[in-house]
């Protein structure tokens, strides 16, 4: 049998008032996919139905969903806030707040406001032609900013702020994520406190790694992690701290798993039996997500580069998380959730090669 490669990911499930801006993303872009126009704009109150036409929620009673208005201008408006549609009290101390994020321009959906004043209103931009959200870019630099102890981030690329690059600043990836994070922890050697920044990625992006494509995205990211260790080293010079490393603050790790491999594999003269000899395989981490402080976490599809966080290239959706109980404001050390099963029967074997 050939070795195998683990899949690391993350998902999330979404009930309450979130939800429903899940399924206005849907909305949205599924009026632009089809030939569907709004029956009050052609038929003016008349039924009409065709193999597009979406099911209107609201006429389900056993489904508890919020007021939605359509503006002429094809603006969707959404009720501040409506509890019916709460999961649990806002007493509850495991309730969630939960924020819905995205990547997306006015060319893949149909609903954002098509006046600039009101686009600006809603934290939207506007170039060629286009309203533009790219709401996880923001939502991101935001929790990192406010970050206070430290920030875990996984995800399949990890590559941005270009323009801050060793060499190729004309890149175009310029992406504010990279350099927010080597601020950050400057920051913090700046102030005295300790701060760390946690980053997991795949060894190699999904394809054969001698490939030219391949090659190409490892090249831009270790620009990207060269000019994030330079910063550092630069505001660890600057305070003369010479007993640090940049490293002590800023690490990047690739997850990896040792499996025992069969005498006939190992025989073999390709390129799998080549590399079974070394009986490490690689994790590879499709996550994207990022914790600050044990207390803030996304989630979402966008990967951490320009084609995901532009806003005007890959159609992406997070969501933001907190549990308002479980802070650091309420609590010294917040904790909220935790999943872990201590019957397993690998924590049980010390010799196992699943822990190695």
């Amino acid at each position: 049998m050939a070795p195998r490669q683990p899949w690391h990911d993350l998902h999330s499930k979404i009930e309450g008032p979130a939800a429903y801006d899940v399924l206005i993303n849907f909305e949205q872009r599924w009026r632009k996919s089809t030939k569907w126009k709004e029956f009050s704009l052609l038929f003016k109150g008349k039924s009409h139905w065709s193999d597009d036409a979406m099911i209107r929620i609201e006429r389900i009673s056993w489904i508890q969903s919020p007021p939605l208005a359509v503006t002429d201008d094809g603006t969707t408006i959404v009720p501040d806030d409506d509890p019916k549609v709460h999961v649990l009290s806002k007493d509850n101390r495991e309730n969630w707040n939960v924020q819905i994020f995205r990547s997306i321009d006015s060319g893949s959906l149909k609903g954002f406001p098509k006046y600039i004043r009101k686009a600006e209103n809603q934290n939207l931009f506007c170039a060629k032609n286009l309203v533009i959200d790219k709401s996880i870019q923001a939502a991101y630099i935001q929790a990192i900013r406010s970050a206070q102890h430290y920030i875990y981030i996984e995800n399949q690329y990890f590559l941005g702020s270009s323009y801050a690059w060793p060499s190729y600043k004309n890149a175009g990836a310029d992406n504010l994520i990279p350099m927010e994070l080597a601020l950050k922890v400057a920051s913090k050697i700046r102030a005295g406190e300790r701060f760390a920044v946690y980053i997991i990625i795949p060894l190699w992006p999904e394809g054969d790694p001698k490939t030219a494509t391949v090659q190409e995205i490892l090249y831009w990211q270790s620009q990207t992690m060269q000019m994030m260790y330079d910063v550092v080293a630069q505001e660890l010079k600057s305070m003369q701290i010479k007993d640090s490393h940049p490293r002590d603050y800023l690490n990047f790790y690739c997850l990896g798993k040792r499996e025992e491999v069969s005498q006939e594999m190992l025989s073999g003269k390709d390129s799998v039996s080549d590399s079974a000899k070394f009986g490490r395989f690689m994790i590879y981490v499709h996550a994207k997500g990022m914790i600050v402080d044990d207390e803030y976490v996304i989630v979402g599809s966008a990967n951490i580069n320009q084609r995901s966080m532009a806003g005007t290239k890959d159609t992406e959706i997070a969501m933001g998380a907190y549990q308002p109980h479980y802070t650091w404001a309420k609590k010294k050390y917040p904790r909220g959730q935790e999943d872990f099963d201590l019957n397993s029967d690998v924590l049980l074997c010390d010799g196992s090669l699943e822990l190695a």
